[in-house]
């Protein structure tokens, strides 16, 4: 990305965190983790989402239904069979528009197009199943995007690092991808800070395989994440889960 574009990037991302925030007040003083998955690759549900099940948790997997069955730079990307046995098992499907776009390059109304496609896609295969969390690809949000989206989606997640605390704003959240070549006592410490303030922790990855793209992780990695939000003793669920404990103010 050359320097006009990260200019325009920035601008984009300061004026869609600052205005048309949906605040929200979390109930009860109990820190939460909630474990999600862009664009679901296979391994994210054959590893990760094997691995929350084996702990008693689930997660939450953002789909772009135009993806389905293609290769992609994290790999091989979700067929119907795989959405099928994601809702089975429990997990979460949010909202990751239908062709993985780039909200910085949509255009009025585009955004909502595309979402609007993606339930219908999902519908063909899941006919009772309507996504309610919404995340922005590439993390890319703008004020126009997030007006749109916040009025249909219960949550709107980012990828702005941080811990989602006090006044939450809903259609702005703060999430921490588990990337491999972030240090593992780096994460640690995002837990246990969560533990002394309590408040959100969202993580998000992509695929989880033992050589991952520089957008994943190993399975020891996530793995290790994993047992250490366990034994925090935060409480483990996924962003509808999450959202049960947050007042609208």
């Amino acid at each position: 990305m050359n320097l006009p574009d990260r200019v325009r990037g920035f601008i984009y991302q300061r004026t869609a965190e600052l205005f048309e925030r949906r605040l929200a007040l979390q109930k009860h003083k109990t820190p939460l983790i909630s474990f999600t998955f862009d664009d679901f690759p296979k391994s994210a549900l054959r590893v990760g989402g094997s691995m929350l099940i084996q702990a008693g948790v689930r997660g939450t997997f953002y789909v772009a239904m135009g993806q389905v069955d293609r290769q992609s730079s994290v790999g091989a990307i979700f067929s119907p069979g795989d959405l099928r046995q994601l809702a089975e098992a429990g997990h979460e499907i949010g909202c990751h528009t239908y062709s993985h776009l780039s909200c910085y390059q949509a255009r009025d109304g585009q955004a909502s197009k595309e979402c609007l496609r993606n339930q219908q896609e999902l519908s063909s295969v899941l006919a009772s199943y309507h996504m309610r969390n919404f995340a922005f690809p590439y993390g890319h949000a703008t004020l126009q995007t997030k007006r749109e989206l916040s009025e249909q989606y219960e949550s709107c997640r980012t990828t702005r690092i941080g811990i989602n605390q006090g006044l939450v704003d809903l259609a702005y959240l703060r999430a921490n991808g588990l990337y491999s070549k972030y240090p593992l006592d780096e994460v640690r410490k995002l837990i246990w800070r969560n533990l002394e303030h309590p408040g959100w922790l969202i993580f998000y990855t992509h695929d989880i395989d033992p050589a991952p793209s520089e957008f994943g992780c190993t399975p020891d990695y996530f793995r290790a994440v994993l047992m250490e939000a366990i034994s925090s003793s935060a409480k483990i669920v996924t962003v509808a889960e999450a959202l049960q404990d947050f007042q609208r103010r």
